[in-house]
């Protein structure tokens, strides 16, 4: 994780940017595997967890074009 830190971060993204792209990321990888391959039932709390990350993203990006 660290190269694609400093890799990230010279080409000018923030270190807030990169943990909420860190973030979705994980998200992304993270239900589906619970969902299918741990077999849980889907709960709302995922859903209002990715919608938060999203916001969070759109705020964090959005702000560096203010």
């Amino acid at each position: 994780m660290v190269p694609a830190n400093r890799i990230g971060h010279g080409n000018g993204l923030t270190g807030a940017q990169l943990r909420v792209i860190q973030k979705c990321g994980t998200l992304v990888v993270f239900v589906p595997f619970v969902l299918f391959f741990l077999g849980e039932k889907w709960r709302w709390d995922l859903f209002w967890a990715f919608f938060c990350l999203l916001g969070a993203a759109l705020f964090v990006f959005h702000a560096e074009r203010a």
